[in-house]
């Protein structure tokens, strides 16, 4: 149950969340850090590759697992270097590709 401010009152409002596996000992704060670890690996991986790469709009057909694995070392490698964000990195290397080469010669 939360509460939010919507034009000057306060409303409550209740969310319902399913989850699979074992919910056996599960107590409000391992589900909130369950809940959490989930988001966060949307919003770090698929949100980047369905916005960034336009991912659901550009697949292929029959290359799309190997695509798939490109974005996936992109993503790696632009975070590798540095880069919080993906479409910073995308800026940054686009003015210095050499930059974006070194990571191929670190040891």
């Amino acid at each position: 149950m939360t509460r939010v401010k919507d034009k000057g009152a306060w409303e409550e409002q209740e969310f319902l969340w399913v989850a699979g596996g074992a919910v056996k000992d599960l107590n409000p704060k391992k589900a909130l850090k369950a809940l959490r670890r989930h988001w966060e690996i949307e919003n770090r991986l698929f949100w980047v590759r369905d916005v960034d790469f336009s991912e659901d709009r550009l697949h292929g057909r029959r290359i799309g697992p190997g695509l798939s694995v490109i974005r996936s070392v992109a993503i790696n490698l632009i975070r590798a270097l540095g880069y919080r964000f993906v479409v910073d990195g995308f800026r940054a290397l686009s003015a210095r590709a050499d930059r974006g080469l070194l990571i191929f010669a670190l040891p």
